[in-house]
């Protein structure tokens, strides 16, 4: 039932399983001690880890600077859209931050050389965090150099729009 109650509670279900899904791949990392924006139900959640709940951030004005300012940006995709790349990639990428992500999706549309650093287990995503941070600091900033560089020049929303147009 497409008006109903039987799409409302499909909804639910998907949000839920997505943010038991989150919060599974954060508790993982917690122990690096990562930090935690968002829904106040976070605060409980990460209470016996090593995380920290930061609380909301503004969108505009907030959260450019926290990807401005994080090493590593964790980006988990809805669990009902595995294969769509969220905004945070791009906007962390632009921001300076390296990501790592749990996209299905080949990336081949999205970046050349180097790849996106994805993960599938928390095992992964423990392993890519470490691989990270134990990069030469000029390893880092070649690589987040770079993923910057495509991402403004491939990845603006000017240019979707332009890529709109063009399919029109």
């Amino acid at each position: 039932n497409v008006n109903g109650r039987h799409l409302s509670v499909l909804h639910f279900v998907s949000e839920w399983s997505g943010a038991c899904n989150r919060l599974h791949f954060v508790k993982a990392c917690a122990e690096f001690g990562i930090h935690v924006w968002g829904d106040p139900t976070w605060e409980k959640h990460l209470q016996s880890t090593n995380a920290q709940y930061r609380g909301f951030a503004k969108h505009k004005t907030e959260v450019p600077l926290i990807y401005a300012s994080s090493k590593i940006t964790l980006d988990i995709t809805r669990i009902y859209q595995p294969d769509v790349a969220t905004l945070r990639l791009f906007d962390a990428f632009a921001a300076g931050s390296a990501v790592i992500s749990n996209l299905k999706s080949s990336d081949s549309d999205l970046f050349s050389k180097p790849e996106l650093i994805r993960f599938s287990t928390s095992d992964d995503l423990k392993d890519r965090i470490e691989k990270v941070l134990n990069w030469q600091e000029q390893d880092y900033q070649n690589y987040v150099s770079e993923m910057k560089r495509q991402t403004i020049e491939r990845h603006t929303f000017d240019r979707r729009l332009e890529q709109i147009k063009s399919v029109i």
